[in-house]
């Protein structure tokens, strides 16, 4: 069976992807849990492992919304960067829903 490129590229944003969700989550944990939810009003509470789920759950799902509109990438790195950049778009809209 011939492998092309473009199922290379493929193969490999698959292997990213599980990467990106255990990097993002160890991320997310490690930047906002036990962070207060706005630094002004502290009675509005702080980050907690029930709101960590929650947002990353969420940035999941706005990844796969807006992981269809990425265009093609020539090479693996290109490939990297279009997919990270869509992460970090979707983890902040999941913050600021």
């Amino acid at each position: 069976m011939r492998v092309t490129f473009h199922d290379f590229v493929e193969r490999k944003a698959t292997t990213m992807r599980i990467i990106y969700k255990l990097v993002s989550k160890w991320a997310l944990r490690r930047a906002l849990l036990g962070r207060p939810r706005c630094r002004h009003w502290p009675e509005k509470g702080r980050f907690d492992a029930t709101n960590m789920d929650h947002i990353y759950e969420q940035a999941w799902r706005n990844f796969d919304m807006l992981s269809g509109d990425v265009p093609e990438a020539l090479t693996v790195g290109n490939k990297m960067n279009l997919m990270l950049a869509c992460l970090s778009l979707s983890a902040f809209r999941a913050l600021m829903a």
